[in-house]
This record gives structure tokens, C-alpha cells and sequence, in this order.
């Protein structure tokens, strides 16, 4: 090693040092070169990959909307196949529920006696039960004839229907009645029998002040009847009778041979009801191809027009 020195005698610079400084001259400049295109080559790296990120958010958008669009359609597509069963389900039970598709019974004893209920709701447990055909039974039962015109019936335990009329005799009192009606209004199969009528009479075990409380009642709807028949204070009145009526059958009948015996009660009508099947009607759908056949002022067959 030596050293060079200067014409003044001071030292510059060594050989080691100009190696050195070449070397390391070289090395910086050779580094920032590579540096530049390293930071070109990540910049395009990140660019590219970050595209391709883009790409796939967007595809995975469009997968998710499509499966959200196809799972509402299917989901109103679910809903609107259940209500239609759901429909379908009630009307299967109306058809067989005689206060929704009314009745024709026949008498089990006397087969020539036939006749239809029919049901109109008045509250959301009574009805009115209007008769029709050859009913075995007068109209008139000692209080004029077509007293109520409807009878007033309610919903009271196990698919029953229950209405209540008196049978007053001018001749002999000890023969004034209660007369029971009870009609099971979802018939079933093993027991057709469903619609039973009873006479309770007021001569033995029931007396005659028990009979003349329920009459009270029953003249007072029978008036109010002839004034405004079907009104709120009617059918008031209705219910009350019908209540105070079917208190004396839940709380003071007795039914069975004994009671039979002393003459409390006998029957009067044992029939058979069946619903009446309802007429079914084809809608015709008109399709799409079908609609344009008709011009714009043209009402296609089943359209009905609006009116205001």
C-alpha cells in the first residue's frame, strides 16, 4: 500500500480508497437502477392484482344479486302456492260444513219428508236458520205463523248448532212446549244421523212458571219481530230467549227412560243432513298470445269492465 501525495506534500488518496469508492459507486448506481424496476415491476404486480380483485367483487355482486333475484322469485312463488293451498284446504273443509254450504235433510222415520236448511250469519256465533220443503212439523205452533220468519240459532259445543221455538196448545196447557233443535253441522259418516228435534213439556218434573218465563221472553222477540225484524234490538231480543232457553237445557233437562216415562220429553223429528254440493265453475285463463288477438277497446271473454 502506498500512499499519493500531493506536490505540497499532503496525502489525497490511497488505491484502497478509489477500489472502495468505484465499487461502491457502482453497487449504488446498479441498486437504484434495480430499485426502479423492482418498484415498476411491484407497481404493475399490484395494478394487475388489483384488477383482478375489481373482477371479482364484480362477479361475486353479480352472483349474489342473481341468487337474491331468483330466491325472491322463488320465495313469492312458495308464498303464493301455499295460499293457494291454504285455499283450497278451506274450501275442502266448507264443503263439508253445513252452515257454509247450507243443507238437505231427510226425515229417517218418514222418507217422504224432505226439506233444506239454509244459514245466514248474523254474529260470529249465531245464525239464522231458514226452512224449506216438506218439513214434518205445522208453522204456526200457537203464536202465528211464520212468527220469526228465521230462526234465531247459535254456536254453542262440539260443531253444534242450537235453536229453540215454543209449542203453545190453547186447548190444554199441560201440553205447551219447548221445542229443542239440534243439528251436528259437520256430518260424519258413521253417524248420519245428525239433526235431532225434542218436546220438553211443563206437567211433571218442569213446571208451568218455568214455561211462562221462557214465553215472556219469546213474546217480547216476537214483537219486536213485527216492528223491526233483523235489527240490532231484534236480535237482542233473540238471544235472549235463546239464552235463557239453552240455560234451561244445560241446567235443568234430564234426558232418559225415567224422564221419558213421567212424560218430560219426547221426540219429535230424527233426519239426516248432507251438505249441498256447490256448483263448480271452470275459469277460463287467457294467455298472453290469446289477449293480443283483441284490440285495445275490446274486452276479452271473463274481463269484466271497471266501473265507477
Amino acid at each position: 500500500m502506498f500512499l499519493e501525495c500531493s506536490h505540497n506534500g499532503t496525502v489525497l488518496h490511497s488505491h484502497t480508497h478509489y477500489a472502495n469508492t468505484h465499487l461502491f459507486n457502482f453497487f449504488t448506481a446498479n441498486f437504484t437502477a434495480e430499485s426502479d424496476e423492482t418498484g415498476r415491476k411491484r407497481e404493475s404486480d399490484f395494478i394487475e392484482k388489483w384488477g383482478k380483485m375489481v373482477l371479482m367483487k364484480k362477479l361475486l355482486g353479480i352472483l349474489v344479486l342473481g341468487l337474491l333475484l331468483s330466491g325472491n322469485a322463488y320465495a313469492e312463488h312458495s308464498l303464493k302456492h301455499r295460499q293457494e293451498q291454504m285455499e283450497e284446504r278451506m274450501e275442502t273443509i266448507n264443503d263439508k260444513n253445513l252452515l257454509k254450504r247450507n243443507g238437505k235433510c231427510q226425515d229417517i222415520l218418514e222418507s217422504q219428508n224432505k226439506w233444506k236448511f239454509s244459514f245466514s250469519q248474523i254474529g260470529a256465533e249465531s245464525y239464522y236458520v231458514n226452512i224449506e220443503g216438506s218439513y214434518p212439523t205445522s208453522r204456526d205452533y200457537g203464536y202465528g205463523l211464520d212468527i220469526f220468519q228465521k230462526n234465531f240459532a247459535g254456536v254453542k259445543s262440539d260443531s253444534r248448532l242450537f235453536w229453540y221455538q215454543l209449542l203453545k196448545d190453547k186447548d190444554d196447557d199441560n201440553w205447551n212446549a219447548l221445542i229443542i233443535n239440534v243439528l251436528e253441522y259437520f256430518p260424519k259418516e258413521r253417524y248420519p244421523v245428525n239433526f235431532t228435534s225434542i218436546m220438553v213439556f211443563f206437567n211433571a218434573d218442569y213446571k208451568k212458571a218455568e214455561y211462562k218465563k221462557l214465553e215472556d221472553l219469546y213474546i217480547k222477540a216476537i214483537n219486536e219481530g213485527k216492528i223491526n225484524f233483523g235489527t240490532n234490538a231484534h236480535i237482542k231480543y233473540q238471544k235472549v230467549f235463546f239464552d235463557e232457553a239453552h240455560n234451561f237445557l244445560e241446567t235443568r233437562l234430564v234426558l232418559g227412560k225415567e224422564s221419558y216415562d213421567k212424560g218430560n220429553w219426547m221426540n219429535m223429528l230424527r233426519a239426516e243432513c248432507k251438505v249441498i254440493p256447490r256448483k263448480k265453475t271452470n275459469k277460463k285463463k287467457l294467455n298472453l298470445e290469446q289477449l293480443k288477438k283483441y284490440k285495445p277497446t275490446e274486452l276479452a271473454p271473463g274481463v269484466k269492465k271497471k266501473t265507477n
